[in-house]
């Protein structure tokens, strides 16, 4: 846990706060400020330690905000309510978390993918196309007789 006045960040900013169990300051990291908030389009890059395996409703506070004043921004590519994947766990992002303007995660089932198209380009080769969540892997099996 670190504990600072007012944030600023920019888009050159990144913060990697590694998720190891549920509480903070042990359980997981996390920044507590005095003040505003500024994320700015700042890059989040989220682990799990490899011991840890968060669990469907599993909450983490990344960011507390002691403050009253909301949130400032968003990460990049993150708006409220996104799903992504880290460490191949599906998480969904809030900036109204915690105590109402908190950063916060919570793990999160993920949605069913769907394989949407398949397009035989001019050299030959296969353009699958389909849903899913950001960030996560996905698996596609070659076959010799795949039908068209």
């Amino acid at each position: 846990m670190l504990t600072t006045d007012s944030v600023a960040w920019n888009l050159a900013t990144t913060f990697a706060p590694e998720l190891r169990g549920t509480t903070c300051a042990g359980g997981h990291d996390q920044l507590r400020v005095r003040g505003t908030v500024n994320l700015c389009g700042a890059t989040l890059l989220v682990t799990l330690l490899t011991n840890f395996t968060a669990v469907h409703g599993d909450t983490f506070v990344l960011i507390d905000n002691d403050s009253t004043d909301a949130i400032i921004g968003t990460f990049a590519g993150l708006p409220e309510g996104t799903l992504f994947s880290a460490s191949d766990r599906v998480f969904r992002i809030s900036y109204t978390g915690g105590t109402g303007n908190d950063v916060q995660l919570t793990r999160t089932p993920a949605p069913s993918s769907e394989l949407a198209g398949d397009t035989v380009l001019r050299n030959g080769l296969r353009q699958f196309s389909g849903t899913g969540v950001p960030g996560a892997s996905y698996v596609i099996e070659a076959s010799t007789n795949l039908i068209q």
